[in-house]
């Protein structure tokens, strides 16, 4: 027997947390949407036929997964907020409408909140599932990209390299952006990968600070060595692009031999495919998932219930639960 995630949409509900709620006038309508089993571009096609736009013009902060509950915003242009509020089928269906004078861009918002049902899991597994939590709430998570990033087949990241090198054209640049960032993506995997750790620290890493976002280089490592103990900073790994600032000494050494291997350019040789920006970032390699709420609800059954950063993954989370002891 092995555990198992998402068996049915309701064990698999995720909520985003907004930086702020909409004001209340402007042109845009800002809609909080309940959808099960349907994806997030599945509701941004939907709703552009009901308003008669092109599927540009609606707003959404991150992708959804297709087999789940979720809530999460979107924004449309020049509608009523009483007629949208009306709307539903049996895909999705608006809790609330309001106006704002914003369209809702990718990334802006402030985490998700997290309920998940695992089921299957054996008697030994749960044993030990409280000291594994234990300790990943001590130590972080790895800040790993989840299998869901890279498509069902598993291509994303080779439609994406073949679009980087300008050997494939995408019918939108909001699906050429998105293909190039699995790319992004899986490199940065195999640079945490390679790091071993996800909680390790080196002299001339670049630390993230995880309140502020600030990215600083690692100088005087004594000092920075407490902040990491705290989970205040962590290191980061590339996300790669013309700007990125790649790390120093050792952890230097290992992302230019990483992009090497993948056919990365290095910051200043990167050329963009034409109508497309990749600038580039750092992205920590494990975030705080502290507190998480275990709860048994039957005999081989628990919930879940955690909260994660902006472009974390939640199953990520159950992998590292559960891959080893599951095996």
């Amino acid at each position: 027997m092995k555990p198992r995630l998402g068996v049915y949409p309701e064990d698999f509900v995720v909520e985003e947390i907004p930086l702020r709620d909409p004001e209340g006038h402007g042109p845009h309508t800002h809609l909080w949407i309940e959808k099960r089993l349907a994806n997030t571009f599945e509701i941004v096609r939907l709703l552009a036929r009901k308003c008669r736009v092109h599927a540009r013009e609606v707003g959404f902060s991150g992708l959804k997964d297709r087999n789940a509950v979720t809530r999460q915003w979107f924004s449309v242009p020049r509608v009523n907020p009483k007629t949208a509020s009306l709307w539903e089928d049996s895909r999705f269906r608006v809790l609330r409408a309001a106006r704002d004078p914003e369209k809702i861009r990718t990334g802006r918002i402030a985490g998700n909140r997290f309920s998940l049902v695992v089921r299957d899991i054996p008697y030994m597994v749960l044993e030990q599932l409280q000291t594994r939590l234990d300790l990943m709430e001590v130590r972080g998570m790895p800040n790993r990209f989840g299998k869901q990033r890279f498509g069902r087949r598993g291509d994303n990241s080779r439609f994406g390299r073949e679009i980087l090198f300008g050997k494939r054209r995408s019918r939108s640049r909001q699906q050429e952006r998105f293909l190039v960032s699995a790319l992004q993506s899986e490199v940065f995997n195999k640079v945490l990968d390679a790091r071993g750790e996800c909680d390790r620290l080196e002299p001339g890493d670049w630390a993230m600070d995880h309140l502020s976002g600030r990215v600083e280089l690692v100088d005087v490592f004594d000092v920075w060595r407490d902040r990491h103990r705290r989970l205040e900073v962590s290191a980061t790994g590339p996300i790669f692009g013309f700007k990125v600032r790649l790390a120093q000494e050792y952890p230097g050494e290992l992302e230019r031999r990483i992009f090497l291997e993948n056919g990365i350019p290095e910051p200043a040789d990167l050329k963009e495919p034409r109508g497309l920006r990749i600038p580039g970032s750092r992205r920590p390699l494990r975030v705080n998932v502290a507190p998480i709420a275990m709860n048994q609800i039957e005999a081989n059954v628990v919930r879940l219930s955690f909260s994660l950063p902006s472009g974390s993954y939640a199953t990520i989370l159950v992998d590292e639960l559960f891959s080893e002891i599951s095996q």
